[in-house]
């Protein structure tokens, strides 16, 4: 099984959620969105393609993901540690390919907030 991890990283207004509102809209059907920084109906003013798929991190267990290749989250400060390591875990335990964007610090460094929930 092939896991892949993506990281993006910047500073604040430098297009991280667009970027992958894009990804979104190329692949609607097979990637979930899970927010916490925009409301669905926010992300959807932005231009998210109405077959896309977006949630909040308290519904990630409900959601079935057998469908889904690619799951993005916005953005991971934002989120509860053991609800971002479930979600990080259960995907990378069935192959789906995680795309995250994280905030870059004024320094230009990233804080390293998987170090401790990620095991690979």
């Amino acid at each position: 099984m092939k896991n892949n991890f993506i990281l993006i990283s910047g500073r604040p207004d430098t297009g991280k959620t667009e970027l992958i509102l894009l990804y979104c809209n190329q692949y609607p059907e097979t990637t979930l969105l899970i927010s916490e920084e925009y409301s669905e109906e926010n992300i959807r003013k932005r231009g998210l393609n109405k077959k896309a798929t977006v949630i909040g991190q308290d519904r990630f267990n409900e959601m079935n993901l057998s469908k889904y290749k690619t799951i993005c989250i916005d953005y991971v400060e934002l989120f509860d540690k053991e609800i971002l390591q479930s979600i990080i875990q259960k995907s990378l335990n069935m192959g789906i390919i995680i795309i995250a964007v994280t905030m870059m610090r004024r320094d230009f460094k990233v804080n390293n907030i998987f170090q401790s929930i990620i095991t690979l």
